[in-house]
């Protein structure tokens, strides 16, 4: 991530590492939350997941 200070000509940077659980990961978290998923999707298009989806998103509700 680049900071740019108007008027001072300083750009700052910064680094930063985000880490993502796998899909059965997220699984096991969301059911001890009390959650069921109803539908995996892998992308923002409605697709259905596949272990090559750019995303993980769950679909679901409350147990």
């Amino acid at each position: 991530t680049h900071y740019e200070m108007p008027g001072s000509g300083r750009v700052l940077s910064a680094e930063s590492k985000i880490a993502f659980p796998t899909k059965e990961s997220l699984a096991q978290m969301l059911d001890r939350a009390g959650l069921v998923v109803e539908e995996w999707l892998g992308n923002w298009r409605g697709e259905p997941y596949a272990p090559t989806s750019p995303e993980i998103i769950p679909i679901g509700r409350l147990r």
